[in-house]
């Protein structure tokens, strides 16, 4: 079977999802799971796929489904359940929750770190149109289907690489800074860390952690070492 045929059966049910015939959509899907060979990147996707008819189809989960209306009142006002209102979006038809979404991303008000989140779960359901969105009152557009994830995206791992090989006989200080990476990676989110910049976001990611650890030495010694200019740092705000 070729690429153009996987192709054609994934958009087939995410149309029947997104007309909410999760019973049509999951026959499809496990007919193809039944299958002697099914490509890897393919069968996440639909296994993927599965999970969310499964869940829209448990009465006992819609029960725990915010309404669009509950979504948008967490998320607006930072509310302690918040984290209910992301849960709903992962695991339901995000389509139902467009237009909501869509407010939120262009409010100057909502949090930075909580548009990645959204936009992610925008990019996790592939969404295909156009999303507009805004950082510091500029207003951006995207086509969430066409970013790969934050933690899919190539300079991620060359980062995480780099991490390693700079810091690895301290394996608890190269946690932290693969914790410092993640922020970043969500913080910059759906921008991604381009080429020319992994080299300065390695180090100011190691530099942050000494600061935080008060590590003035160490600070000194890493930028000796690495003859790194200080002022040259990005300075992480999160």
């Amino acid at each position: 079977m070729t690429i153009n045929y996987y192709q054609t059966i994934v958009n087939h049910i995410e149309k029947l999802i997104e007309s909410n015939d999760f019973i049509g959509a999951s026959k499809i899907i496990e007919e193809e799971l039944s299958m002697p060979y099914v490509p890897k990147d393919v069968l996440m996707k639909l296994q993927q796929l599965h999970e969310l008819c499964k869940f829209n189809l448990s009465e006992e989960k819609k029960s725990e489904i915010l309404s669009p209306e509950k979504v948008y009142e967490y998320l607006k006002h930072g509310s302690s359940k918040a984290y209910k209102a992301l849960e709903t979006l992962s695991i339901a038809n995000i389509r139902n929750y467009l237009e909501v979404i869509k407010d939120l991303l262009v409010d100057n008000a909502v949090n930075r770190v909580l548009k990645s989140l959204l936009i992610e779960q925008l990019q996790i359901q592939q969404i295909n149109s156009i999303i507009n969105f805004t950082i510091d009152n500029q207003v951006y557009s995207i086509i969430p289907s066409k970013i790969p994830s934050p933690l899919s995206q190539p300079n991620y791992q060359v980062i995480n690489k780099r991490l390693e090989s700079i810091v690895e006989s301290n394996p608890s200080f190269l946690q932290q800074c693969q914790m410092i990476l993640i922020n970043v990676i969500y913080d910059n989110y759906p921008f991604l860390i381009k080429d020319e910049d992994v080299e300065i976001t390695t180090y100011s990611i190691i530099a942050y952690v000494y600061k935080a650890y008060n590590d003035d030495n160490g600070l000194k010694e890493f930028l000796n070492d690495y003859q790194i200019d200080e002022k040259m740092l990005l300075d992480f705000t999160f």
